[in-house]
């Protein structure tokens, strides 16, 4: 049905304020209060929804575009509807998703609405970026970022050693078969949206602590588009680049940068992900040049006898035990106590602590 004109004012204390007017030029505005979904969050994808309506007379196709605006005026993320036909006079709901970085959380911020607009006239296209009006022309829309959110970085993940021809081969590298191999891990976004700064790999040697660091491409993160998913390589790992104990397992870390803290987000699985090279130049950790980069603590006191594991450590949180595979055995919750006894079979085993204080953490091997 064919829409007309309007013109839209309210009397209050003598005064007349105009709500709606209609206009000549390719004009828009917001017929109601934006609508959430819920409550805006960093780390998730949030929903907004948009009446707007055309107040010129030509028809038009249009794509909605929500910017936020952070505290200190500067515009930190924007959400694009898709593109529908918007019928003079008339209103459409646009649906606009968008995503927030984590530097905006618990700000009060302005969502400035625009909108991209492509009338045809004599058979050709004509796009121009508009300003939406705001609801009844009045004070712009503000809201307030929730403090909390998905702090699940990364859901379903998929991750092997890659040859250069992208052939999977498992968690081993061989170098008697491979001149070079690559990690590869694809990634689903759960809370990782709205993140922007470095990543990296990070190989932890799971029988000495020892951390190797090890680049990433891309070597950052930009994932304020709401993406549903990202693939993340590592650098290439070749003989001499990279050194790594052969047949020893090294644990996967996926490091990010978060509120100025190293982060690992790797998913977490009950095993967790481990890859060993074969046949490369290091034998033992006599072979190693030292880097400086170790997280072998020598602090705390732990024994293993007669099938007991006793631990002395001030403010313990968890203490995880591993087989020399990488597969974990057992895992307590020590809920800030200072002492721990953990039955175990016979055998050799990694444990890691960890504490209150990141001072008190160690991973040690013990045998019986």
């Amino acid at each position: 049905m064919k829409m007309a004109p309007r013109i839209v004012l309210e009397v209050q204390n003598g005064k007349v304020l105009y709500d709606e007017l209609p206009s000549n030029e390719p004009a828009l505005q917001l017929v109601e209060k934006p609508i959430l979904e819920d409550s805006l969050q960093i780390g998730v994808r949030n929903m907004v929804h948009l009446a707007v309506r055309k107040l010129d007379g030509r028809d038009a196709k249009c794509a909605i575009r929500a910017e936020v605006i952070d505290e200190k005026g500067q515009l930190v993320s924007t959400g694009v509807s898709r593109s529908l036909i918007i019928y003079p006079y008339g209103t459409t709901v646009f649906d606009v998703p968008l995503t927030l970085p984590r530097q905006v959380k618990g700000q009060k911020c302005r969502i400035r609405i625009k909108a991209d607009v492509t009338h045809y006239i004599v058979d050709k296209e004509v796009g121009t970026r508009i300003d939406v009006k705001d609801y009844k022309m009045r004070e712009p829309w503000y809201v307030t970022i929730a403090k909390t959110g998905n702090e699940k970085f990364f859901g379903s993940t998929i991750i092997s050693v890659e040859d250069a021809d992208g052939v999977g081969h498992g968690n081993e590298i061989d170098y008697e078969v491979l001149q070079k191999a690559r990690l590869h891990a694809s990634l689903e976004v759960v809370g990782a949206a709205g993140y922007v700064g470095p990543v990296r790999y990070q190989l932890t040697d799971m029988v000495t602590g020892r951390v190797v660091p090890l680049g990433a491409d891309p070597s950052s993160l930009n994932l304020t588009d709401g993406q549903s998913g990202v693939g993340i390589y590592s650098i290439w790992m070749a003989k001499n680049n990279v050194q790594l104990v052969n047949g020893r397992w090294y644990k996967v870390g996926l490091i990010v940068n978060l509120d100025g803290k190293d982060v690992d987000v790797f998913p977490k699985w009950e095993n967790p992900y481990c890859i060993r090279v074969l046949n490369g130049p290091y034998n033992s950790d006599d072979d190693i040049t030292p880097t400086g980069i170790n997280t072998t603590e020598t602090k705390g006191n732990i024994t293993f006898e007669g099938g007991v594991l006793n631990i002395q450590q001030t403010g313990l949180q968890t203490v995880s035990v591993y087989s020399l595979n990488g597969a974990l055995v057992q895992r307590v919750d020590a809920a800030g106590k200072n002492n721990l006894t953990i039955s175990l079979p016979h055998g050799t085993y990694i444990v890691k602590i960890t504490t209150n204080s990141a001072a008190g953490n160690l991973v040690r091997k013990v045998s019986w």
